[in-house]
């Protein structure tokens, strides 16, 4: 075999090693992702962290919500998905990066809810009352002041409870460790 043969060669066996490492390492990260992935049309695993009484109304410590918290793009966009039901006791506490006018549909959402946006003094900006939505096109609501967090309860309790914007709500000491980032 002379030189140019040994060099064709040797960059043959470059070439496929490299393609064979490649190839390692997408069965490798697709493997991890596989395991790692959520099923969240049926909401049972991977659930979100749940806090008990986390938030209380400050004019009446009495009533307070159950929380889980939706940090992530995908929790967000998930968890109260094709859900029957929730305890009257249960919020759903929704936390973004920054606080701006974050919109919410009720895409694929079986129960209808309430929904609260907070600032970052975890006092109420805003409040809706919205409506399931099994259509691809749904109402979007948005709030009329920027929020960094947005707490989705059971319907009627902005009503029942006489919630009103600028109302400040407690977070518990467990909640407020779990948000920080």
């Amino acid at each position: 075999m002379n030189h140019e043969q040994k060099k064709y060669w040797k960059i043959i066996a470059l070439v496929i090693g490299g393609l064979s490492f490649v190839y390692a390492l997408a069965v490798y990260f697709f493997l991890i992702h596989k395991t790692h992935k959520t099923d969240n049309t049926s909401n049972q695993s991977a659930t979100p962290l749940l806090i008990q009484d986390a938030i209380c109304r400050q004019t009446d410590s009495s009533l307070c919500r159950d929380i889980q918290i939706a940090i992530s793009p995908q929790e967000r966009a998930l968890w109260l998905m094709n859900r029957k039901s929730i305890p009257t006791s249960y919020g759903m506490l929704f936390v973004f990066a920054t606080e701006d006018k974050h919109g919410f549909w009720m895409k694929n959402t079986l129960i209808p809810l309430d929904i609260l946006w907070l600032d970052t003094d975890f006092t109420i900006v805003s409040t809706a009352s919205m409506v399931p939505c099994t259509t691809d096109i749904c109402q979007v609501y948005t709030p009329t002041d920027n929020a960094k967090y947005a707490l989705e309860i059971k319907k009627w309790q902005i009503d029942t409870y006489n919630i009103t914007n600028w109302e400040q709500l407690l977070f518990s000491e467990t909640l407020l460790e779990a948000i920080v980032e």
